[in-house]
């Protein structure tokens, strides 16, 4: 895995110096090129979403969201044709598989998933 560094512009060491600030310009920071893959425990089913921001079921397709375009989902069962809905570590909603229709949480809950060993 290769490393960006990403310098401040010009213009914001002089904004900073104004406030006595260090320059900016002797200040980096260091990213990964790429996060860490996602994965989901075995029990749960993983849909990948499509270039439309949907993910397919039984032959439908179910819009997800265009931000998660390329990415996997997983699908964790929760009662009796329900889903939750996961990326990553954030629970985004429930999905109905009778009504074919995801049912989005007005903030999503961040937890982990209980992976099974």
């Amino acid at each position: 895995m290769g490393a960006a560094v990403i310098r401040w512009p010009s213009r914001m060491a002089i904004v900073g110096s104004c406030y006595g600030a260090k320059p900016p310009s002797t200040q980096t920071a260091t990213y990964s090129s790429r996060l860490p893959e996602v994965t989901y425990p075995a029990d749960f089913d993983v849909r990948y979403v499509s270039d439309g921001g949907q993910m397919r079921w039984n032959g439908s397709k179910i819009f997800v969201g265009r931000v998660l375009i390329g990415e996997p989902v997983g699908l964790e069962p929760c009662g009796d044709g329900l889903w939750t809905l996961w990326f990553s570590s954030y629970a985004l909603g429930v999905f109905d598989e009778r009504k074919l229709r995801i049912r989005a949480r007005r903030k999503p809950t961040v937890k982990a998933p209980k992976i099974k060993t």
